[in-house]
């Protein structure tokens, strides 16, 4: 027997060093029908008849997984015919040659599942000394799911290329983690069109940004459209005057309440408490489209005083659709800020989903925003922390800084390394909200202490209407005139009393934010 390893497959160490492969992958030959004993899920084979520079499909079998999401392919050589495979849904093959070594994927999603789609590796590399048969095998995260494997290989003499390595598991297959693609990979941007109405919409929040002084900004405020509130959601806000988790603000009430906290431009996205969001994926698109249509009219009806900001749900609806709608809001609604809300929506941050939808947001030149807290589980700093390893440098917006709604005890361990986090990645950039004051000011003083780029990552927020501007504001600027009093009991203020200048504080109040979207925006517009 022999196996597959590092240092047989030397191109897979030097574009792909960080993969976790099976412990073994042997040469010997079973007959194509041969199980190992005990395998109790569906099979699922493939076929793939390949030509150069051709478009065929791959096609899956089995009683509870289908195949999802086309993607594109490159010039690639001959690949293995693999028996087994019968009528199913199909998606494009793609794979790309680097030396000896090809690459494989498709997605796979399962039947009577709540998860969406996910992505699947093949790797293969040519063997010589094996008369130019292929070895496969599948990747895998570290934490493999429950199954057995099954084993199918094809004589040479008769199929003339291939070995096939499948997974009998209750996905089909174990899962590649895209976020394991070399550090140096780059994510090629196609900067959008923008007709001229958008253009000029741009340039002009391009210039209520650059303006000095720097303005006052809200990084975090959700708008409804009252309106168009439709079932509970509507009869809850009907109730009662009274304030309960979420209840919602129209555009007009969060400027009347920014002019009575002195803020000058809020940073806008829609509400998810009050967005229709059920088991019906068209229904869930339609609701979120409106409400991200809503966000763009407010920005029009107030172009002095809100920055619109769109929000995708690729749980709620489905990795294509939220592929697509990506493309509307940054490309025709001109949203430069896409934001997603694991916690809420229930999809973990690090998700194949959350991957693919942020490579096409920053490939569009967009800035990716995420609900970072302690609220749920599905927001771990290892998983934003892949995010940034990946994508960097790209600029990713975590809102919270790890606050978010969590109680105090379960938020600590989220907030301290929510801190360590963004000062090891640069490409973070946090909006403080919905969190414990204490660990707000430390976080201004540890920033600050370490300079640029660090000092010009962080903003404030409200998260209206989940909290007051007026009560926000207020404590943001009793707390930095606080942290200029040389009373402060802080021992780094004491050593560093003049740290907190007044430049100092108009950079956290708004000139961070400001500078990270004009920049964006001017990007945009070159």
């Amino acid at each position: 027997m022999r196996t597959l390893s590092r240092s047989s497959c030397p191109d897979i160490e030097r574009f792909y060093p960080n993969l976790d492969l099976h412990d073994k992958i042997s040469d010997r030959r079973l007959d194509p029908g041969a199980t190992r004993a005990g395998c109790g899920y569906p099979d699922l084979v493939a076929r793939a008849m390949c030509r150069e520079d051709r478009r065929e499909s791959i096609a899956s079998v089995g009683k509870r997984t289908k195949v999802e999401a086309p993607l594109g392919m490159d010039s690639f050589e001959a690949c293995p015919d693999i028996t087994h495979a019968s009528a199913a849904p199909r998606a494009s093959l793609n794979l790309s040659k680097a030396s000896r070594m090809r690459i494989f994927s498709f997605v796979v999603a399962s039947k009577g599942e709540s998860c969406a789609p996910r992505q699947f590796f093949f790797f293969a590399t040519e063997d010589n000394s094996a008369r130019g048969t292929c070895r496969f095998f599948i990747t895998t995260n570290r934490a493999r799911i429950p199954g057995r494997r099954r084993w199918v290989t094809h004589d040479p003499a008769k199929r003339a290329r291939s070995r096939f390595c499948c997974e009998k598991t209750r996905s089909a297959l174990v899962a590649f983690d895209r976020s394991r693609k070399p550090a140096n990979s780059k994510v090629v941007e196609t900067l959008p069109r923008f007709t001229k109405n958008v253009r000029a919409e741009l340039e002009a929040r391009r210039s209520l940004l650059a303006r000095r002084p720097f303005p006052v900004i809200d990084g975090d405020a959700h708008v409804t459209d009252i309106r168009a509130l439709r079932g509970s959601v509507s009869a809850a806000y009907r109730a009662t005057s009274n304030y309960y988790h979420g209840r919602p603000i129209s555009a007009d009430e969060l400027v009347a309440e920014m002019d009575m906290a002195e803020v000058d431009l809020a940073l806008i996205w829609q509400n998810p408490a009050a967005t229709e969001r059920g088991k019906n994926r068209s229904r869930n698109a339609a609701a979120l489209l409106a409400a991200n249509r809503y966000i763009l009219a407010s920005a029009r009806k107030f172009p002095h005083r809100l920055i619109p900001a769109g929000w995708i749900d690729p749980a709620g609806l489905g990795l294509p659709a939220a592929l697509s709608m990506t493309d509307t809001l940054v490309k025709e609604l001109g949203f430069l800020v896409v934001k997603m809300n694991p916690a809420q929506n229930r999809f973990p941050i690090d998700s194949a989903e959350v991957f693919a939808v942020v490579e096409r947001i920053v490939s569009h030149g967009a800035i990716p925003a995420f609900h970072f807290g302690g609220d749920t589980s599905f927001t771990p700093a290892r998983g934003l922390a892949r995010l940034a390893s990946r994508f960097a440098p790209h600029r990713i917006i975590a809102v919270h800084m790890g606050g978010g709604g969590s109680s105090y005890d379960e938020g600590e361990a989220l907030y301290q390394e929510a801190r360590e986090l963004g000062l090891k990645n640069p490409n973070l950039f946090f909006i403080q909200s919905a969190k414990r004051d204490c660990h707000i000011e430390s976080d201004f003083i540890a920033y600050q202490l370490a300079g640029s780029p660090f000092c010009h990552n962080i903003a404030v927020g409200s998260d209206a209407p989940y909290g007051r501007l007026s009560w926000n504001f207020g404590g943001y600027r009793a707390m930095f005139a606080s942290l200029r009093d040389r009373r402060h009991p802080d021992e780094r203020l004491a050593a560093r009393p003049n740290l907190f200048k007044r430049a100092a504080e108009a950079n956290f109040m708004g000139g961070n934010l400001a500078n990270l979207l004009a920049d964006g925006y001017t990007a945009w517009l070159a």
